[in-house]
């Protein structure tokens, strides 16, 4: 074999090597053993910290994921109709976050998934942090996602 062709096959069975879950690390503390000699970087450089944000997701009016919700960094209610559904979402996340002494200084995302051409505007007035624009599922075409991303973010009003 030359020189090339064994860097070649090294570089492929490096690729091919089956990759730590996301978040993990082969032990105790360490980086994974390909993380440490991966182009010369820092172990430090390539986790990040604190860790990589959870949003969950869920129904307005099921507590069991608010309640998850409290313990990651983020929810994501899903078929939000009005803001005042968001606004009761906000607050009880708040009263969860802070039975579990989870409030002071974290960052915490609340996402409004609204149809296009929607004001945000009220939305983040009672706690979006987040606006994403939601498309119906059965009924999208590429020209309004296009259109949409054409449009650039709502302006506020």
């Amino acid at each position: 074999m030359t020189g090339s062709a064994r860097t070649a096959a090294t570089t492929e069975a490096r690729r091919a090597a089956p990759a730590p879950r996301a978040g993990s690390s082969t032990g105790r503390g360490s980086p994974p053993p390909l993380a440490r000699r991966w182009r010369g970087r820092s172990e430090s450089s390539l986790v990040q910290r604190p860790g990589v944000p959870v949003w969950v997701a869920g129904f307005y009016g099921k507590p069991r994921p608010l309640r998850r919700a409290a313990r990651n960094e983020g929810f994501f209610p899903v078929n939000l109709e009005h803001p005042d559904q968001l606004a009761e979402i906000v607050a009880d996340l708040t009263a969860l976050r802070s039975e579990a002494s989870r409030e002071g200084g974290e960052p915490y995302d609340v996402v409004a998934a609204l149809p296009p051409g929607t004001d945000p505007a009220p939305y983040a007035m009672v706690g979006a942090t987040w606006w994403m624009v939601e498309f119906p599922w059965d009924a999208v075409s590429v020209d309004q996602v296009r259109g949409t991303i054409r449009d650039g973010p709502a302006e506020p009003r």
